[in-house]
């Protein structure tokens, strides 16, 4: 599908998250928080370190748009805010509130990894494993590859005021058989026309 498009699996996977978000919601403007890299040349971007600031895109995702559309939309909403990757986001929140808005910016994350290091010492071969992704204001998923280019693996990280163990798991099986059908599905058909409910569920 990205090949298709002439895009990334970063941005296939982005705008099936935003029509997975409009589909459960009916929200047709949804708000996604994306980590960015904030490290500045090429220096700095061999340095271990957490130079990381969260953007907010907002991308429009209403039941006529379809995938070929809202895959156009993230790519030039995400070059449209690289520009801005220097403005916090703690201190977005702090200038909401003060204009006296208590919303967060966004509420869900997507954090893409788009990268599968190996780790060699030596002889000695090794792995990573992510243990967590930092506080999470309502939902956040996290998705890298494993073994190359091969797997997409993905992680449902809730806030437990909000979501038990059994729902993340619920929502992420929706989302991956959600993910089938929004690749399936012919890049023109609106959005709105696909089931987030999956075989399952239905049964």
């Amino acid at each position: 599908v990205a090949a298709a498009h002439r895009a990334s699996w970063v941005e296939v996977v982005m705008a099936a998250l935003a029509a997975y978000l409009h589909r459960v919601t009916g929200e047709e403007t949804v708000v996604l928080g994306v980590p960015l890299m904030g490290r500045p040349g090429s220096v700095f971007s061999r340095v271990p370190g957490t130079w990381v600031n969260v953007v907010p895109i907002d991308v429009a995702a209403g039941p006529e748009v379809s995938r070929q559309e809202l895959m156009r939309r993230i790519r030039a909403r995400l070059d449209e805010v690289r520009g801005h990757r220097d403005y916090r986001f703690e201190d977005m929140r702090r200038d909401l509130r003060g204009a006296g808005d208590d919303r967060p910016p966004s509420r869900v994350w997507i954090n893409v990894k788009p990268f599968d290091i190996p780790l060699r010492f030596g002889e000695a071969q090794g792995s990573s494993r992510y243990l967590a992704a930092g506080p999470v204001e309502e939902l956040t998923v996290s998705v890298y590859p494993r073994h190359g280019d091969d797997e997409l693996y993905f992680e449902f990280d809730g806030n437990p005021s909000m979501y038990s163990r059994r729902e993340l798991a619920a929502h992420r099986e929706r989302f991956l058989d959600f993910l089938d059908r929004f690749a399936a599905a012919p890049p023109e058909r609106p959005v709105g026309g696909l089931d987030t409910v999956t075989a399952a569920q239905r049964d």
